[in-house]
C-alpha cells in the first residue's frame, strides 16, 4: 500500500469519525497541538511504540525536523507568512512521504 500523510485541524464531518481514535487501525494519527501520538493497539510492538521512537529512517527525520525548525524560525522572524509556512511543512512532509514510498 503507498502510505499518504494527510494534515487536517479537525475530522471532516463526512468521514463518519468523531475523533483519531475511532479511526481504523491501520491509520496512525497525530495531534501536534498537544504532542500526542496515536497508534492502535493493532500496530504496537511487543515493547510499545511511543512518540520518541517513532523516527523517518535513513537520516530523514533529522533533515525533516531541521526543516521543520528553519521554517519555525522563518514564521517567528516574519520572513514568512503562515500560509507560506504551513505550505513549506506541507511540502517537507510531501516529499517524506515520497521517499518512504519509493
Amino acid at each position: 500500500p503507498f502510505p499518504v500523510m494527510l494534515v487536517v485541524s479537525m475530522l471532516p464531518e463526512e468521514w463518519g469519525y468523531k475523533t483519531q481514535y475511532a479511526l481504523p487501525p491501520e491509520v496512525v494519527t497525530g495531534v501536534l497541538k498537544h504532542d500526542h501520538v496515536q497508534i492502535s493497539q493493532q500496530l504496537e510492538t511487543t515493547g510499545g511504540v511511543r512518540q520518541h521512537n517513532l523516527r523517518l529512517p535513513g537520516g530523514r527525520h533529522k533533515a525533516f525536523v531541521t526543516q521543520a525548525a528553519q521554517t519555525k524560525q522563518r514564521l517567528r522572524n516574519r520572513h514568512l507568512d503562515l500560509h507560506s509556512a504551513v505550505e513549506s511543512i506541507q511540502t517537507a512532509a510531501e516529499d517524506e512521504v515520497g521517499r518512504l514510498a519509493e
